[in-house]
């Protein structure tokens, strides 16, 4: 897979995109929903990182659509490994590191290879 140049000045937007929506999860995990639904303690079971998470995919099926499955897979690996490195910057660096070693997690991951 290789990366030019003119794929560089394309995609940025997407990584960028992808790169923000990784970091925010990861912040965002760190946060459960302090809420009561039908006498489910939400706090127990979810955070706003689910939330969050899965405008990657939406990131990934727009540019699939835009630019196609190679440029949407470059994305992917790019944005998600920027994610990774922003959340050890400015996240807590065991979710980073939880993020960037999960089996289920790694590129492409689990949401986004849904429209790959």
């Amino acid at each position: 897979m290789s990366f030019s140049t003119q794929d560089a000045k394309r995609l940025l937007l997407p990584v960028v995109a992808m790169g923000l929506v990784i970091l925010l999860s990861n912040i965002a995990v760190g946060y459960p929903i302090q809420h009561v639904l039908g006498g489910i303690d939400l706090a127990e079971l979810l955070t706003y990182g689910a939330l969050t998470y899965p405008i990657c995919f939406l990131v990934t099926d727009t540019t699939n659509r835009l630019f196609g499955a190679a440029d949407a897979r470059k994305v992917v690996y790019v944005g998600f490994a920027l994610g990774v490195a922003l959340s050890f910057a400015f996240g807590e660096p065991r979710i980073a590191a939880a993020s960037g070693t999960s089996p289920s997690s790694r590129p492409p991951c689990g949401i986004c290879q849904a429209s790959l």
